[in-house]
């Protein structure tokens, strides 16, 4: 199956924030989480939570989830597997150093999911 990783504008924004050392830190620890999940998804996903699920029309189910990087730095990400196409897209979406309440992680899979052509349901 052929892997991608796509990064979002905000994604970036978020990066380019981080101070010098804590990027360098940041940037090699998400390397070995998403080696982790390309190779051993029930280790990987010891690393994520969802402080909220977010609801879809048509009983579609949000892979959005929040990735614990380090003790401060939490990436929001989406994960995609497209069987049709043997692809599965591992998207980054946005970086943030603090713990999301809820709020902020249903704003940010809602902004995911809407450049998708979706709306979650309210």
């Amino acid at each position: 199956m052929k892997f991608e990783v796509e990064a979002s504008a905000e994604y970036k924004r978020d990066l380019e924030r981080l101070p010098r050392l804590e990027r360098s830190n940041f940037t090699r620890r998400l390397g070995q989480l998403i080696h982790t999940f390309k190779n051993d998804r029930k280790a990987f996903f010891t690393h994520t939570y969802r402080p909220v699920k977010p609801h879809l029309p048509g009983n579609f189910t949000s892979t959005v989830w929040v990735l614990r990087v380090s003790p401060k730095v939490r990436v929001l990400f989406a994960d995609d597997e497209d069987p049709l196409f043997e692809t599965l897209k591992f998207s980054l979406l946005r970086i943030f150093d603090h713990d999301l309440r809820n709020g902020d992680f249903l704003k940010a899979a809602e902004d995911f999911h809407r450049s998708n052509g979706m709306e979650l349901v309210k």
